[in-house]
């Protein structure tokens, strides 16, 4: 059952984002709707589709996938995302899987950074370009 206006038509329903207060702590795994805001500190997980930012005071420490992750606090772990930035103040340590990564200026990242590869590619070069010699001789 939707939400309708009085015109019959069903108002959209799209989540809003999640603000994890400065003070809260969470332990275990969140998988947010919409956006998320992390001001707190946050061991353990957060799986979304959405952008996570993660503010001066954040804290994150475990396994981190979203399309976007903006961090000006502090983030360690396993970040998977399609864009990774960190801010003048943040700092990442870990492995960070992204076709794209942004480090400004005051920004610290320690740790490894690996090209994100879509579902099926192949892991090595040789492989493919052995696909691609032989989509040329076809």
């Amino acid at each position: 059952m939707g939400f309708t206006s009085t015109s019959g038509k069903k108002k959209s329903q799209h989540a809003g984002t999640t603000i994890i207060a400065s003070g809260t702590r969470i332990d275990g795994e969140l998988k947010p709707a919409g956006e998320l805001q992390l001001d707190g500190i946050l061991v353990g997980g957060i799986e979304t589709s959405n952008d996570v930012t993660i503010g001066d005071e954040g804290s994150f420490d475990g396994t981190l996938q979203a399309r976007c992750l903006r961090i000006s606090g502090h983030a360690r772990g396993k970040i998977e995302c399609e864009r990774v930035e960190i801010l003048a103040n943040g700092c990442v340590t870990g492995e960070i899987f992204s076709n794209e990564l942004v480090i400004a200026s005051g920004g610290r990242f320690h740790g490894e950074s690996h090209e994100k590869r879509e579902a099926g590619s192949n892991s090595t070069s040789s492989s493919d370009e052995e696909a691609f010699m032989r989509s040329i001789a076809l």
